[in-house]
């Protein structure tokens, strides 16, 4: 089955995303797709780091294996 996410921000902070591993590469279509609109508000991840919207932020571990 294919998978489809729609987020305006993907964190991934103290966790871990896979999607497949090489010894089972995922079959499928999987599509991340970052939307929102250009005047969407802030969001400070710490002290220092503001993002805007459409961002993937890895503090974790994201692993992308495919056909």
């Amino acid at each position: 089955m294919n998978i489809n996410l729609r987020t305006r921000r993907l964190f991934v902070r103290a966790g871990e995303l896979f999607v497949g591993s090489e010894e089972e590469p995922f079959q499928h279509n999987a599509v991340i797709t970052l939307v929102g609109m250009q005047d969407d508000e802030t969001i400070a991840l710490t002290a220092t780091l503001e993002v805007y919207n459409k961002v993937l932020v890895t503090v974790g571990k994201v692993v992308l294996h495919g056909k």
